[in-house]
């Protein structure tokens, strides 16, 4: 599709972006601990049954079906991300690049998107801008590189997410049935991916028709977002049924987990109001919150202002809604609305473009321009952060322990060779938590974490099973004394 004539110079920033997410996704040749294992483990599992989402398989030992982190199955996010997690993993095999390849083509994907979205706009050069400053997002690239807490859900929600509102900008200047339905398409494919603030552009939609006089007494107008909420409900709600009928205790158990975010603190993840705000830095870049300020009152100032009310509120509803209302707070939650961020910046950035410009003389901005796009690729990258992170394994001021690091990149060459040491009918008792998942993502074998009952590695051993344990001090005085397991000198090493 030709996106009000953009085509012919896209590619240099989609090959840009495609070479930036390309090496960040191979930097790490493990997986992190949070939460990538887990989502990588269960689309693993999904090439063999793809609705049924299984994390621990087979379940020869007890489980909690309440422990996400080690139950059977896995109702913990909708299934699209894991679906497409399978479709890569299904071509590439088990390497934990190809469990990130999924988002980074999102993220290539969103380029043409944020071009088009600054032309709808009015500000042709804002959305080459946050072009610009997604392919080098720190925050963006370090999602993608699975460092940061959800990684490829939070990603790609957020590319699903900001396709949506921008069919509803197309929609906005060519009012027809056509981008209605696009656009509910992507409502129900963000649900499929991060429930409901999938639905974000209806609301936004919906006030963009109350404050705009041309369509506020339009039926039609309804009804083209009726139709958005259909298609949406049509794609995404299937799934719902399905897993209730299928799965209902876990099904439900998940359901009110998921409402318990709001309503109280899960797995100790607290923060006061300005929990987000004070994290500013964080998600755009050391400052440049000044320039979303500064694009905030150009928008309203020269663009089309019930467009940029209708965005904005999208915005400020994430952001208050998790500020203010929901009592778990986790860092990634309002990363839905970077992409629109930028956009925001870019529009800062023209207006100060088309302030200062006819002061100077003309000859001189090629060269300015392109000081300052390479100045904000290197202030929003942070590159040095990031070499001393995935190279050196140094921490920074946002990810401050990085113990596991070297000791996960050691782990994956022992996991890999598990299939060749252990036989089929051979158990590994690992002697650390938090080893299991990424065990059983790189081989083929039993692998449990410390430390599975004595009874219940009898009965394993009475159908047959040889049962290992990994040797350290601590999981030799626990198995000590059990004639059922026995030592095996598997280097795995305990994280800490």
């Amino acid at each position: 599709m030709k996106m009000g004539g953009i085509s012919k110079w896209v590619w240099p920033p989609l090959l840009l972006v495609t070479l930036v997410r390309l090496w960040m996704i191979q930097w790490d040749p493990f997986l992190q601990l949070w939460d990538e294992r887990f989502h990588a483990l269960v689309a693993l599992n999904m090439l063999s049954h793809p609705f049924v989402p299984i994390l621990v398989e087979p379940t020869i030992l007890p489980y909690d079906f309440t422990n996400w982190t080690g139950n059977y199955i896995w109702l913990h996010k909708p299934p699209l991300m894991l679906w497409s997690m399978a479709g890569s993993l299904a071509l590439f095999g088990a390497e934990p690049w190809a469990v990130r390849l999924p988002g980074a083509l999102a993220s290539v994907l969103l380029i043409p998107v944020l071009i088009r979205m600054g032309q709808l706009v009015g500000q042709r050069r804002a959305g080459w801008i946050a072009a610009w400053l997604w392919t080098f997002s720190w925050y963006a690239l370090e999602l993608n590189a699975g460092v940061l807490p959800l990684g490829q859900n939070d990603l790609l929600f957020a590319c699903i997410v900001t396709a949506s509102i921008w069919t509803w900008l197309e929609w906005t200047h060519q009012p027809n049935w056509r981008w209605a339905l696009l656009t509910g398409l992507f409502v129900g494919l963000a649900v499929l991916t991060k429930w409901l603030t999938g639905i974000l552009v209806i609301g936004g939609w919906g006030l963009y028709l109350l404050l705009d006089k041309q369509h506020r007494w339009n039926g039609r107008s309804y009804l083209q977002l009726l139709l958005v909420g259909i298609v949406g409900f049509i794609l995404a709600a299937p799934w719902q049924f399905y897993i209730f009928q299928r799965f209902p205790q876990e099904a439900r158990y998940e359901m009110e987990y998921n409402s318990h975010h709001i309503w109280q603190v899960v797995e100790k993840h607290t923060g006061d109001a300005l929990f987000y705000v004070g994290r500013m830095d964080q998600y755009l870049g050391d400052g440049m919150w000044l320039l979303l300020l500064l694009g905030l009152v150009v928008a309203f100032w020269k663009g089309p202002r019930f467009r940029h009310g209708a965005m904005v509120a999208m915005i400020a509803v994430v952001w208050i809604f998790f500020s203010l209302v929901a009592a778990t707070k986790m860092v990634s939650y309002v990363f839905v609305t970077l992409p629109m961020l930028l956009l925001y910046i870019g529009v800062g950035l023209e207006g100060l473009y088309q302030a200062v410009a006819s002061r100077w003389p003309r000859k001189y901005w090629r060269w300015i321009g392109a000081l300052v796009l390479i100045a904000l690729a290197w202030h929003t990258a942070r590159p040095v952060m990031l070499y001393n992170l995935h190279e050196l394994d140094k921490p920074n001021r946002f990810i401050n322990d990085t113990r596991s690091r070297p000791i996960q990149r050691h782990n994956v060459f022992i996991y890999r060779q598990l299939d060749s040491l252990l036989e089929p009918t051979d158990l590994l008792i690992t002697n650390s938590k938090h080893l299991m998942i990424s065990a059983r993502f790189f081989s083929d074998r039993h692998v449990y974490d410390c430390c599975p009952d004595s009874s219940d590695l009898l009965t394993l051993h009475n159908q047959g099973f040889t049962i290992y344990y990994t040797q350290h001090p601590w999981i030799n005085s626990i198995y000590a004394s059990d004639t059922t397991a026995q030592p095996i000198d598997i280097d795995i090493r305990p994280l800490p």
